[in-house]
């Protein structure tokens, strides 16, 4: 018997299984800044593709890479249309991988606040057999 086991998928699921709130999928703009490997200082714009209480996942047509420190502004729009965005908050990138001409990064809140604007639900409880 040849069992196929689909590591990537697995692994998304532990992450899943470890985290304490749940994703949401969300579009928000950022703005990016942080200092490269040879000490210059970039801002660049990107974007969310989910939330959580505690971090994002984002994308940005720039390298960056895991453990690095970025500053991230959050952008909204007010029921009104009017844009407002959050203060730099330090996010720590837990993870980056390279699709076509994209980094995407797993990136979790240095501090704790949440800049998102929204009320996230608890994680349901696990259940056990």
């Amino acid at each position: 018997m040849n069992v196929q086991i689909n590591w990537a998928s697995l692994s998304n699921e532990t992450l899943e299984d470890r985290r304490d709130s749940k994703r949401v999928h969300l579009q928000f703009t950022l703005e990016i800044s942080g200092t490269d490997a040879t000490g210059a200082v970039f801002h660049i714009s990107g974007r969310t593709r989910n939330v959580s209480h505690r971090g994002c996942c984002f994308e940005v047509a720039r390298p960056i890479s895991p453990g690095e420190q970025l500053e991230l502004k959050v952008v909204r729009h007010t029921l009104l249309g009017v844009r407002e965005s959050t203060e730099a908050l330090p996010f720590r990138m837990a993870w980056v991988v390279q699709e076509e001409n994209l980094w995407v990064a797993g990136a979790e809140m240095v501090q704790r606040e949440a800049p998102w604007g929204i009320n996230f639900p608890d994680k349901p409880a696990a259940i056990k057999d």
